[in-house]
C-alpha cells in the first residue's frame, strides 16, 4: 500500500492537521477533538503511515531557547558534475556547527544552514565555509534567524 495515492475524508484530513501541529497528540487527544473512538484514530492514523502519506514523526527544537542563532546561506554555484558537488558537500559536513545542507533551485543551487552561540563561532564557520566554496561560488546571501513563529 506504500505509495498508493489514497482519497483522504475528513477524518484523515484532521488527523493529519492535528499531527502537524503537535506530532506527539495522544489517541485520546485527537479522538476528543476529531469525534471518533481512540480505535479509530489509531487505525487511521497506522493506514496514513503505512501508506505513505505520513513519512516520520519529527520534533521542532526551539534552539533560539537553548542559546543559540541560526544562520542560513545561499550560493549559487558555477557548473559543476555531480561527482564534484558530492565532494564540496562532503567537505561542508565536515563543519561541526553545520545542521543541514539542501540542493534548491531557483536563484541559488545550495543552502547551508549553521547554529551558532556567538558572533566568533559564526564568523569561524563563514570563513571555514568560504574557503571550502570559493572556487565554485557565483553569489552568495546570508540569512540571520531572528525569530520563529513555530
Amino acid at each position: 500500500m506504500n505509495g498508493v495515492r489514497k482519497k483522504l475524508d475528513r477524518i484523515d484530513r484532521e488527523i493529519l492537521f492535528w499531527m502537524d501541529l503537535n506530532s506527539r497528540s495522544s489517541f485520546p487527544f485527537l479522538a476528543r477533538k476529531i469525534h471518533a473512538s481512540p480505535a479509530t484514530i489509531r487505525y487511521r492514523l497506522s493506514q496514513l503511515v503505512k501508506s505513505g502519506a505520513i513519512g516520520q514523526f519529527i520534533t521542532l527544537i526551539n534552539y533560539r531557547n537553548l542559546g543559540y542563532r541560526s544562520y542560513s546561506m545561499y550560493y549559487k554555484l558555477r557548473e559543476m558534475r555531480e561527482k564534484e558537488l558530492a565532494r564540496l558537500v562532503a567537505k561542508i559536513k565536515k563543519i561541526p556547527l553545520v545542521v543541514d545542507i539542501v540542493l534548491v533551485q531557483g536563484a541559488f543551487d545550495i543552502n547551508i544552514n549553521f547554529l551558532v552561540r556567538t558572533t566568533d563561532e559564526a564568523s569561524e564557520v563563514l570563513w571555514l565555509l568560504r574557503e571550502i566554496v570559493e572556487k565554485c561560488v557565483l553569489e552568495e546571501k546570508m540569512l540571520v534567524y531572528l525569530r520563529s513563529y513555530f
